[in-house]
């Protein structure tokens, strides 16, 4: 049952938003040895002098090795504990609606299922599949803004970049891992470009051609309460800083223009002709001021343009801080790449189109956008752990899951996994959080002591209200922790002192829940299993986490 409400906290109005263990399956295979028998059988027959042949010669007779089954992942007594633990969780901390899934790196061998096939409201978790149909279309994509002269003015035409700044372009640094094209860098081109052309000075137009994009900027299935708080707005081809108001946006209160796209025309009009100032040989001669959105001439011509940061690199944002506006963005991008029309429902489409191609189930999914704010969402706990097995085995396997927020670490996750139950599986579990105000959700992945790699997947809904959250977020924490083996400290020497909390890992250097894969001495199988010391042996020195990547926004229920 959905329900829907609001609450006003801060300004802020929140949008309101179901257990029988599977066993897992390791079937041995026999077909070989099988097949093999009447071959045997008849060759005995054939030859009853047992160990010559009728030439006198010694037979052979050949060798049948049985096709091994699969390496466990966990041994016996680590799924006991894993099905133990994770049952008494749950039973501790009852929800009505709520799966759970926790499968191989594969995404496919299950370790521990509770409702993995109940379609459940994903909140951001429903950027995963976004993400997974974005790297598999057009990762390295990138998106022009650009001006062309007409014979009535010059144009400003969207390409879908999203993320421009005001002042010059921003290269991509250690704190800012993505680069933002800047719209002054694209006024001194256009102002130079004019020089050279030798266009007669005067006064100049300058119109927004937004005609990349088509449908309705916004979606039906998003509450009316979002659309005026801010978390989530009309979608624009351009725009400043992700369609906020820079300076005066905060991750968890939003400062949206009107019209983010004339916003950002205004901006770009304003640098033009400042660009026009600074000419050593314009001396202001070109003065531009601001139009109209309409579509550019026919016979325009481009005369300047900035490319934006790669697809991938702008997604590394929208993980990292579960940025709802951004989601569609990509989602309309990425359907113009594959040659479609820039339109929510197109995004959508493509989408599933991706998951049906790699063969992941997309039984019970439900699409109403692609950033997960809306109350019609529906995916499964399968359909996400499949997701996330895909994203592990694709050629950029490392990359995409460097994009994930890591507990204790960054993004979405970095004040997180603060409590007694969890606190130790900082920088050991790399997910996406996602916090609507009845639905709570985190799924990716967890790294054991051994260097085992497991999936998982919580979905919690009908979680209680705004009171609820904080306890619903502390409970998918500690089922993440349960599933790297991380819910007390780590065994240390003897006459080596316990960490403290502030030493706890996950506090610095490079997180090997992000895509570093296995802890080092250990050799981890496409399935997750590890040839690493087991457990209750002696486990190989982890790396430390790294620092965190990117900005520590709080999150914010509704959108993360």
């Amino acid at each position: 049952m959905r329900v829907t409400g609001s609450v006003f906290r801060g300004g802020i109005r929140y949008a309101l938003k179901m257990h029988s263990p599977q066993p897992i399956n390791t079937p041995f295979t026999r077909r070989a040895l099988l097949g093999a028998a009447p071959a045997l059988f008849l060759a005995a027959c054939s030859n009853p002098s047992g160990g010559q042949s009728q030439s006198g010669t010694a037979s052979v007779t050949p060798s049948v090795t049985p096709t091994p089954s699969p390496t466990p992942v966990l041994n016996t007594q680590q799924l006991q504990d894993l099905k133990t633990q994770l049952d008494k969780l749950f039973q501790e901390r009852p929800y009505p609606a709520h799966s759970m899934l926790v499968t191989a790196l594969d995404g496919t061998r299950e370790l521990y299922a509770d409702a993995p096939d109940t379609p459940r409201l994903p909140a951001s978790n429903m950027k995963i599949l976004t993400y997974f149909a974005l790297a598999q279309t057009a990762p390295e994509r990138t998106f022009t803004t650009s001006v062309v002269q007409g014979k009535n003015g010059l144009f400003l035409v969207a390409g879908g970049d999203t993320l421009l700044v005001e002042g010059a372009t921003e290269p991509a640094t250690a704190d800012s891992p993505t680069m933002r094209a800047g719209l002054s860098t694209l006024a001194a081109d256009t102002v130079q470009q004019m020089n050279e052309r030798k266009v007669a000075h005067g006064t100049f137009p300058i119109y927004l051609d937004t005609t990349i994009y088509t449908g309705s900027a916004t979606n039906p299935g998003w509450e009316p309460g979002d659309l005026e708080s801010g978390q989530i707005t009309p979608i624009n081809p351009i725009a400043l800083a992700s369609h906020t108001v820079p300076g005066q946006s905060t991750p968890d209160k939003p400062a949206r223009p009107q019209d983010a796209g004339i916003a950002a025309l205004e901006a770009f009009v304003k640098v033009l002709n400042k660009a026009s100032e600074e000419h050593a040989e314009v001396k202001a001669g070109y003065v531009f001021t601001v139009a109209d959105r309409r579509p550019r001439e026919a016979d325009a011509e481009q005369i300047a343009q900035v490319q934006s940061a790669s697809a991938l690199d702008q997604a590394f944002v929208m993980m990292l801080e579960s940025d709802n506006v951004l989601a569609e963005v990509l989602g309309r991008n990425m359907a113009i790449a594959a040659g479609r029309e820039g339109s929510a429902s197109e995004a959508q489409k493509l989408v599933r189109e991706k998951l049906q191609e790699a063969k992941i189930s997309v039984t019970g999914l439900v699409q109403a956008d692609v950033s997960g704010m809306s109350l019609q969402n529906r995916v499964t706990a399968r359909t996400l752990a499949q997701t996330l097995g895909a994203l592990a085995a694709h050629p950029k396997h490392d990359e995409l899951e460097r994009r994930f927020p890591v507990a204790g670490v960054s993004g979405t996750l970095k004040d997180r996994f603060s409590g007694e139950a969890n606190k130790y599986a900082r920088g050991h579990v790399a997910a996406k959080t996602g916090t609507l105000f009845t639905a709570i959700s985190l799924s990716g992945y967890a790294t054991r002591p051994d260097g085992t790699r497991l999936i998982f997947v919580s979905l919690l809904n009908d979680v209680g209200g705004a009171e609820a959250l904080p306890g619903a977020k502390d409970t998918v924490d500690s089922a993440a922790a349960i599933v790297a083996a991380r819910t007390e400290p780590p065994a240390t020497p003897t006459g080596t002192p316990a960490p403290s909390d502030s030493q706890v890992p996950g506090s610095s250097s490079a997180p090997d829940a992000t895509g570093s894969g296995s802890a080092p001495n250990s050799s981890q199988a496409p399935d997750g299993s590890s040839s690493a010391s087991p457990a209750g042996g002696s486990a190989p020195q982890e790396d430390a986490p790294s620092q965190a990547v990117g900005q520590n926004p709080a999150e914010v229920p509704s959108s993360q």
